[in-house]
Formats: C-alpha cells, structure tokens, sequence
C-alpha cells in the first residue's frame, strides 16, 4: 500500500486540500520574506556603494567576492551567507542589524491564485 494511500487513510480529503492550502500559504510567506530581505539589502549596498563613491568591482575585489555573487546580490536575487552580509556591512562602517515585522502587513498578498494551482 502506498503512502498517499496511508495518509488518505488518516486524513479526509477537507483535511487534505486543508493542509495543501496551509503548505501553499507558508510556501508563499517563506517566498515573500525571502525576497523582501533579498530587495532590502540591494538596496542598502546600492545606496551605500553611491555614497561611498566606490565601484561595485572596487567593492567585490575588497570583499573578495565573485562576480556572479555581487551581480545576484545587487539585482536581489542573491542568497548570501551572514558572513557575506557581514562584510557588507562592515566595509560600509556599519553593524548589521536584524529587524522583525509582523507578518500581518503581508498577509492575502503573497497567496494568490496562480500560487495554489
């Protein structure tokens, strides 16, 4: 017997599409925070690289970070370790700080329709 088989045993199919919607709706949060902090910090380096006045290759060389890495982390689609974000930070002469918000402002935003088919 197969493990949907156990699992339709278990659960009803309401609580099955139930639980896929919950899976959806967490799937698209995790998404949305993802980028929300991705698009958060390109915009602070590229503030911070005009203000420095400094180049993003002058950057990359002084953090000793690729190419690629710096182009992903500039256009937000960039996944960088703490330690890379460290560094960031660092060359710009700052801490870096963690915020939370409450997820309520994103809320019914992230879910839509092409995201639960």
């Amino acid at each position: 017997m197969g493990v949907l088989k156990n699992i339709e045993k278990l659960m009803t199919a309401e609580e099955i599409t139930k639980s896929e919607q919950e899976y959806l709706q967490d799937t698209a949060h995790l998404r949305a925070a993802k980028e929300a902090l991705a698009r958060s910090l390109a915009n602070y380096i590229a503030a911070a690289i005009k203000s420095k006045e400094i180049s993003q290759n002058d950057l990359r060389r002084e953090l000793k970070i690729s190419s690629a890495t710096m182009t992903e982390i500039i256009n937000g689609r960039g996944n960088p370790t703490i330690e890379t974000i460290a560094k960031f930070a660092l060359a710009f002469g700052k801490m870096p700080k963690l915020v939370w918000e409450d997820i309520g402002q994103y809320a019914d935003d992230s879910v839509d329709e092409d995201s639960t088919t």
